[in-house]
């Protein structure tokens, strides 16, 4: 149902009553506002299916389980036991607490009582099992300066028996342990709890192993197109291009549409695995949505027309024949 024709029924029934020109009136205008802001509504949409929360996965959790678990199969979840799940969640923990020392050191911030000095570097040993130490602090000539122990977990048991083991070597353990280990020079508290960093990193499996459910939460992201529909009819009735009231009924049809798109391209999205069939399929649900809509009004319009004739046709059957 298009514009023109819409046009040619308002001319149609212009002066039938002053009630129908009023009703269909009402459904033009807002089809415009529809027509008029589908581009921008459609791409917001279309944007908010392509947004991925990037923040909410640490890319150092994320290199900490690769390099600890390579063979983590995210379709085989299911098939892990607690134990299993521990032992990873534990290795990479771990690693991701190397990795996330390491990085603050590196961009010149103090950790604990550990800042690198003008020319310093900090990297983590290249083997998994290297004994002794974990992170090496080498200085401009590449020569190594210090050489660390990371710790993290909260036993206090376990950072003791390394400063026992290893005399020699600084021990960066977290908030739990160190707050126990009382006045001993070679612990380094850290400000990190092990149960954050446990967190982050159970967090981040749960990113690569999502439900579906889980994954249709993450695509379906209406914010974009809610601001964008806001801001634009605020916008209007702002400048004074349309009144508040006409602006909200527009916004309303608005949003239901951009729900509608946003819900099932994230839907083929995730189903698909694909961002361009799920950007395909919200952009056409998009355009059904607003022929639907104007459909349904005009189905509507024409009930209640038809109501209101029988009602003038009853009153007139009614009337005494002779009376003026």
């Amino acid at each position: 149902m298009d514009l023109r024709y819409l046009r040619s029924l308002l001319l149609r029934y212009r002066g039938h009553g002053s009630d129908g020109p009023d009703a269909l009136e009402q459904i033009l205008r807002r089809h415009q506002g529809l027509r008029r802001t589908r581009l921008a509504d459609l791409a917001a949409v279309a944007a908010s299916l392509a947004y991925v929360d990037r923040e909410a996965i640490d890319p150092l959790a994320l290199q900490a389980i690769g390099d600890t678990n390579p063979a983590f199969d995210p379709a085989a979840v299911h098939d892990y036991s607690d134990e299993q799940w521990l032992g990873m969640v534990n290795a990479a923990k771990g690693k991701y607490f190397e990795y996330l020392v390491v990085d603050r050191l590196n961009a010149g911030e103090t950790v604990g009582d550990l800042q690198l000095l003008p020319g310093q570097q900090a990297s983590v040993a290249e083997s998994m099992n290297q004994a002794g130490w974990d992170v090496r602090i080498v200085d401009a000539d590449g020569h190594a300066v210090e050489f660390l122990q990371m710790k993290a977990t909260a036993s206090a048991g376990y950072v003791h028996e390394a400063l026992e083991r290893y005399p020699d070597i600084r021990i960066v353990a977290t908030d739990e342990v160190a707050d126990h280990a009382g006045s001993e020079a070679r612990l380094v508290d850290v400000n990190m709890t092990e149960a954050e960093l446990r967190q982050v990193v159970s967090d981040t499996y749960g990113h690569l192993a999502p439900g579906t459910l889980d994954e249709f939460w993450q695509a379906f992201n209406p914010l974009i197109p809610l601001i964008v529909i806001a801001g634009t009819q605020g916008y209007g009735v702002l400048v004074g291009h349309e009144r508040f009231d006409h602006a909200v009924a527009v916004a309303s049809e608005r949003a239901s549409r951009g729900l509608v798109a946003s819900g099932t391209g994230a839907l083929v999205k995730v189903v698909a695995d694909s961002l361009l069939l799920g950007v395909s399929a919200g952009l056409v649900a998009g355009m059904w949505f607003d022929r639907a809509r104007n459909a349904q009004a005009m189905r509507e319009f024409i009930r209640q027309s038809a109501r209101r004739q029988q009602g003038r046709s009853a009153y007139l059957a009614a009337w005494p024949e002779g009376s003026s």
